[in-house]
């Protein structure tokens, strides 16, 4: 190496041993406590049980200060709405659409981890028809559409384009 690599490496070593000493110097020492502080320092080992107790007491106090919800958190704005307004409003708890596959000669659905076709039941719901990125289902009083939510990324609309081509398929993923 030649000499100006040597200096440059040697500083650089230097600028690091500074920055870790004044990184990891010991904390300076607090001055000592007055005989009326002394008395009421909490023994080492039952520090931490005196800071949960009182991080315990924060955290309630806090709490008890929060007005009660105005609503049920795991209701949709609409559902809530319609439950305040004195109608029951109806939670229905609709089977997830993972995905549809469909061709001139057949159509399937991937609803909650399982193959479904046209005429299946699933969670009480009968699948009345499949139709690329939706489904409908009956067993209510009016039939419900589940649509997929997710765009594809880009690679998979490439390899689905492809296979659409070579098949002559529509293919719709989850």
């Amino acid at each position: 190496m030649n000499r100006k690599m040597l200096i440059l490496l040697g500083a650089a070593a230097l600028a690091v041993a500074v920055e870790n000493f004044l990184y990891f110097r010991p904390e300076p020492a607090p001055p000592p406590a007055s005989d009326s502080e002394a008395s009421a320092e909490v023994p080492a080992e039952g520090a931490e049980a005196a800071l949960a107790a009182v991080a315990r007491e924060a955290l309630e106090a806090y709490l008890a200060s929060l007005p009660e919800p105005s609503r049920n958190p795991f209701l949709t704005l609409a559902e809530a709405n319609a439950l305040a307004q004195g109608g029951g409003a109806e939670v229905i708890d609709m089977p997830l659409l993972e995905g549809t596959l469909t061709s001139r000669e057949r159509r399937v659905a991937w609803l909650d981890g399982h193959i479904a076709r046209e005429g299946d039941r699933v969670r009480g719901f009968e699948l009345l028809r499949i139709e690329p990125r939706a489904v409908w289902m009956g067993g209510g009083a009016e039939p419900l559409r589940l649509e997929l939510r997710e765009a594809p990324n880009a690679a998979v609309q490439a390899a689905e384009a492809e296979l659409e081509a070579e098949l002559s398929i529509q293919v719709e993923p989850r």
